[in-house]
């Protein structure tokens, strides 16, 4: 992206996401806790990885730059496909235990997820942390923090 700028930033402020395992309720109760944490903007993404490109793509025009979004899904290709763009990603694994979703997480991880948790409920401890890396300079590419951390 030769002679593109971006606005600097230190906290995220786009949670994207695409999700087939939670409900639109159980994403809206933590939005007002991420919305206190400087996210500015939800945006589904579609099935399909070119719609999912076309708003990453719609959301670089408005120069944002791509590590102030966190990309949220349970589909490991989106998540492959966030990492590529320069996103924080943050996998969601169901709650069961069974083989099926351990080895779900054996994917995410063979790809490079950031985070991985369980339910929404984690979500605001995780931009908390993703907050502090930024202040610190941290970018996706470059992050010191735990590349996966499982919170459960």
């Amino acid at each position: 992206m030769t002679g593109r700028k971006f606005f600097e930033t230190t906290t995220l402020r786009v949670l994207a996401y695409s999700l087939n395992t939670v409900t639109p309720q159980e994403l809206q109760d933590v939005l007002k806790t991420l919305k206190q944490q400087g996210i500015t903007d939800v945006i589904k993404i579609d099935n399909g990885p070119v719609a999912q490109a076309t708003t990453l793509a719609r959301i670089k025009t408005q120069s944002l730059p791509p590590y102030s979004i966190v990309f949220v899904s349970d589909d490991p290709l989106k998540i492959e496909e966030a990492i590529k763009e320069g996103c924080w990603t943050i996998a969601m694994i169901g709650a069961n235990q069974d083989n099926a979703n351990n080895n779900t997480k054996k994917e995410f991880l063979m790809i490079g997820t950031h985070f991985m948790i369980k339910s929404l409920d984690k979500l605001p401890d995780i931009v908390r942390t993703i907050n502090t890396c930024l202040q610190q300079g941290e970018r996706p590419a470059n992050s010191v923090a735990p590349l996966v951390s499982f919170t459960w």
